[in-house]
């Protein structure tokens, strides 16, 4: 998760790990969808490294064209505040690879062209990111409580604070216990206000100064786990009726409105390990 030039709090390193991601299906047409993505470094043998930008399989797979907003690097190392760049591209250029199972709503796109293409013109994006370190263990996973607390990070709606290019962080907790395979896949529920826009959000615990778990509360220790991505949202159909005026009509035409449950489906990181190793063998990397 270190920025390595910085040392801050992680909780104050967890907004500078999301991209926010809008998408179109013509170059010369306007933004149709917008998401998440956060930034994945994978350490590769030679003491060398690969940025790669990890979302959802849906978030990316009907575009050409994608626009992502960066943060820049102050002279200092540190991240530099204020509005970020929009930078747009070709989805060709960032060398998409999905998960190779299509139920697997994952996908993997190559940041360091972006990174090489923006240093050219004077521009270092900063980014923390997630890796394999940070992922836990079976047995770190069942220390966990089974309504754990966790952090989402993301663009509900689209919804950022555009003076500072700041995601959006929100709490909530696991629904089942994490250890638990949702439905029978390897999934994680949450119960967390989700919306449009967060779909490829990270999901951490996040546990700064006191530890909770299965064995109680223990003070002065820390600790971040990567759980997982999120895909998808619980929703109800509501239906109302759709009232016209002044003349009545014996036959309204109905509403029927989707409103959500705030309970999230996540994909586990364990799926997030198997996309990453696909992408080192697509682009014929060789992983430490």
């Amino acid at each position: 998760m270190n920025n390595p030039v910085v040392d801050l709090p992680t909780s104050e390193q967890l907004p500078s790990v999301t991209v926010r991601i809008q998408t179109k299906g013509f170059a010369d047409g306007a933004w149709t969808g917008v998401g998440t993505g956060f930034v994945w470094r994978e350490a590769l043998a030679g003491d060398q490294s690969a940025l790669f930008l990890v979302t959802n399989r849906h978030v990316v797979k009907d575009a050409t064209t994608i626009g992502l907003t960066l943060q820049g690097t102050s002279p200092d190392g540190s991240r530099a505040f204020g509005p970020g760049r929009d930078v747009e591209t070709q989805l060709g250029e960032m060398n998409i690879v999905y998960h190779p199972d299509p139920s697997v709503d994952l996908a993997i796109l190559a940041l360091t062209p972006i990174a090489i293409r923006l240093s050219a013109e004077n521009f270092k994006p900063y980014f923390t990111f997630v890796s394999r370190d940070i992922i836990p263990n079976p047995d770190q996973i069942r220390s966990l409580s089974a309504s754990h607390s966790v952090i989402l990070v993301g663009y509900p709606n689209g919804v950022y604070d555009k003076a500072n290019n700041l995601p959006i962080m929100r709490r909530g907790i696991t629904a089942i216990p994490p250890w638990i395979d949702y439905q029978g896949s390897k999934d994680l529920l949450l119960d967390i206000a989700t919306f449009g826009g967060s779909s490829g959000s990270p999901v951490f615990v996040l546990d700064e100064g006191v530890l909770t778990g299965r064995d109680g509360v223990n003070l002065g220790g820390s600790r971040l786990y990567f759980l997982g991505v999120l895909k998808a949202g619980h929703y109800r159909t509501e239906i109302g009726t759709i009232i016209q005026a002044p003349i009545p009509t014996a036959m309204p035409p109905v509403a029927h409105v989707q409103q959500m449950i705030n309970l999230a489906v996540c994909v586990k990181a364990e799926q997030v390990i198997e996309l990453v190793d696909e992408a080192n063998k697509t682009f014929r990397l060789t992983a430490v």
